[in-house]
């Protein structure tokens, strides 16, 4: 997820000239921010549970706490249904060469298992 936000989402946002539109840019990553918030709040609790680990001796009830909230499914019914949606526009935008550049040289520096479609997948795998 971090890979998505800030190795794709970030830097086309960013990106001097502008790669893509911003709307597109929401478009594609959109869906994204609300579940990597949910992990980040998710890992900060795991982070406490394990430091008072030798006190309550509990971890099973972070993973309750964390992934049985209405935002939860919420957030990963909301990535999965645009998904197709996602996938055919990130398919139309390879074919201008700027954005297609732009993802064959993330993809350089991070690997193949950084494949922006790939990544979305892995998402859903998790």
């Amino acid at each position: 997820m971090e890979a998505i936000e800030y190795d794709y989402r970030r830097k086309l946002l960013h990106a001097k000239p502008a790669i893509v539109d911003a709307d597109l840019v929401d478009k594609m990553f959109g869906a994204i921010s609300p579940i990597l918030d949910l992990h980040k709040i998710f890992e900060m609790a795991l982070d406490t549970t394990v430091m008072e680990w030798d006190t309550t001796q509990k971890i099973g009830d972070i993973f309750i706490a964390s992934f049985e909230k209405q935002t939860v499914l919420e957030c990963y019914s909301d990535f999965i249904n645009g998904l197709p949606d996602v996938l055919k526009l990130i398919q139309k935008l390879c074919g201008r060469k700027p954005f297609f550049d732009f993802c064959t040289k993330q993809q350089e520096i991070q690997g193949f298992k950084k494949n922006v479609i790939l990544l979305f997948f892995y998402l859903i795998f998790r």
